[in-house]
């Protein structure tokens, strides 16, 4: 039998109680992002410049995602910042169609996921239209 995913936004006065939950898999998908914090995340959710979403089968909480609107001059965008949980690979395709349909509903251009260049394996339909790079200031080799 195949497990059934629901996907659910978290109130913002929720997110004490959320956050137990799934703040292990936000710190690991902060891990390689020097420029945000945790802190940062839970503000921008708290001014609901961005939203909170779990996603869970019949028993337990199994993923969590942070998304926000990137505005662009001609285009605007559903973005995916931060996406982790156990069995990816189960729940992944559900989120993105999810994400998808809520971009569209919105009047929006698309959908957006900001990621590791891993992230690209699992969504090798996608287009990988840009890369970031990034020289830091103070630091002697940007690798």
């Amino acid at each position: 039998m195949m497990t059934e995913y629901t996907i659910s936004k978290v109130d913002v006065e929720d997110l004490q109680e959320v956050m137990p939950h799934v703040q292990e898999w936000l710190e690991d998908a902060l891990s390689i992002q020097q420029d945000v914090t945790m802190d940062d995340v839970v503000m921008s959710i708290i001014l609901e410049k961005a939203w909170l979403f779990m996603i869970h089968d019949d028993e337990e909480v199994v993923g969590t995602f942070v998304s926000s609107i990137e505005n662009h001059p001609q285009n605007s965008y559903l973005c995916i910042d931060l996406l982790g949980g156990i069995d990816y690979k189960a729940w992944g395709d559900k989120v993105r169609s999810e994400m998808r349909r809520l971009a569209k509903a919105a009047g929006l251009s698309g959908l957006v996921i900001h990621g590791r260049k891993g992230w690209a394996k699992a969504f090798p339909d996608l287009k990988v239209e840009y890369i970031t790079m990034i020289d830091r200031i103070g630091e002697e080799d940007g690798r």
